[in-house]
């Protein structure tokens, strides 16, 4: 590499080596102790540690991927250090993952200069950072909580979600890849690895992988309607990619479908409209207003790339299958009140907001555009981004999350 690269991944690599040191190694640590200095840091990394040290009898870890590295760094580290460098680690291949897409895209026509890319570097951690607006104010307009009932892309309180988010970003732009040559010919390096990512998400957590998988029949179904089926051989054997990940979602699901809860109900997922959301929120639409601000923003300048922008429709059908999810579907009897598919609703907003920032940068460094429209996207991105600071500043404190 020339002294040009040098100092852009240098720049780059401190400064998501300091928010690592401060988003997860720091609170990680914290959190997996639940009681540190009298204080108390809510997450679901306290009730991970006997998993860890396997001491939990009878415990069944359909998702195991999080729980067997945690066991790597627990013999020399201990179980709380062991889980925080984990989770320190998987969230700094996802920094790194979306900063490496990104940047391919955005140097696909011309190199960028230093400044350009320290910028992205910059933008890459703020969207790590993103999230819900948030206000005491909103109580009167039926958004009691700063968090629960909006919700967030990045919720730093749960460790599975962090975990099995750089193998879900490896699997969108993996399969966004596949998407653009599978119909004429088959790249079998590329599709393995999708294949391999993509049961690795799985495997750390599947609330990405059930609202990916629909997405991703609905479009090649669609590619093989409007091709008139002369694609069915490609598609076949693309689909053939998805196949680990099916059997493992069938294991991980089988006791959801099936017998009883712990209180004698059926179990199973039930269907009706804003059942759990509305345990949280009594004004869905502003919550969803409160949380998607920047990716309206762009969207109200960008209706048209939805249509010729395959990666930017990608993102926004993720969350529009994952705010159907939510709405609609909730798993019965004592897990009614977990809001389990909220989860896939988040992994949806983290990427409809990744794929709105990668169109702003696009914008911004061909200058696409009217200024103040550039302008607001960026003051629209800004605002969440603080809000998210703040927030994360809270949870640090060692306030709940709620």
């Amino acid at each position: 590499m020339n002294s040009k690269k040098d100092r852009i991944w240098l720049c780059f690599g401190v400064l998501v080596s300091l928010l690592i040191a401060v988003s997860m190694l720091v609170l990680g640590h914290k959190q997996a102790l639940f009681l540190f200095e009298g204080k108390t840091w809510y997450s679901d990394s306290w009730s991970y540690i006997p998993k860890i040290l396997g001491i939990e009898e009878g415990a069944s870890t359909p998702y195991p991927i999080m729980f067997i590295l945690g066991r790597i760094f627990t013999g020399f580290l201990g179980a709380e250090w062991g889980l925080a460098v984990v989770l320190a680690l998987l969230q700094f291949l996802s920094y790194w993952g979306v900063y490496y897409y990104f940047h391919k895209y955005l140097s696909a026509s011309r190199t960028l200069t230093v400044p350009e890319s320290f910028a992205l570097s910059v933008t890459v951690c703020g969207l790590f950072f993103y999230s819900m607006i948030y206000s005491d104010e909103f109580v009167k307009w039926g958004i009691p909580n700063h968090y629960l009932g909006v919700y967030s892309p990045n919720p730093f309180h749960n460790a599975t979600y962090i975990a099995a988010r750089p193998f879900t970003i490896l699997a969108f732009f993996a399969f966004a890849e596949l998407l653009d040559e599978y119909e004429e010919k088959l790249n079998v390096p590329k599709m393995v690895w999708f294949s391999v990512v993509l049961l690795l998400a799985t495997m750390t957590k599947p609330s990405f992988t059930l609202i990916f998988v629909t997405l991703a029949c609905l479009v090649m179904l669609g590619k093989l309607v409007m091709a008139r089926f002369s694609n069915f051989k490609n598609t076949f054997f693309l689909g053939c990619a998805f196949i680990p990940t099916l059997l493992d979602l069938l294991y991980q699901y089988s006791d959801v479908f099936t017998g009883t809860d712990l209180e004698g109900e059926a179990a199973g997922i039930g269907i009706e409209y804003m059942k759990v959301w509305g345990l949280e929120s009594y004004n869905h639409w502003l919550a969803v207003l409160l949380v998607l601000l920047f990716p309206l923003v762009v969207l109200i300048f960008h209706c048209r790339d939805l249509l010729k922008n395959a990666l930017y429709r990608l993102g926004w059908g993720l969350y529009a299958i994952g705010l159907l999810t939510f709405v609609f579907l909730y798993e019965k009897g004592y897990r009614v009140d977990h809001a389990n598919f909220a989860w896939g609703y988040m992994a949806g907003l983290f990427f409809v907001v990744m794929v709105s920032v990668l169109v702003m940068l696009q914008d911004s460094v061909g200058k696409k555009g009217k200024l103040w429209q550039r302008a607001l996207m960026w003051l629209a991105f800004a605002v969440h981004v603080c809000y998210g600071v703040a927030y994360f500043k809270w949870i640090l404190d060692g306030n709940y999350y709620v």
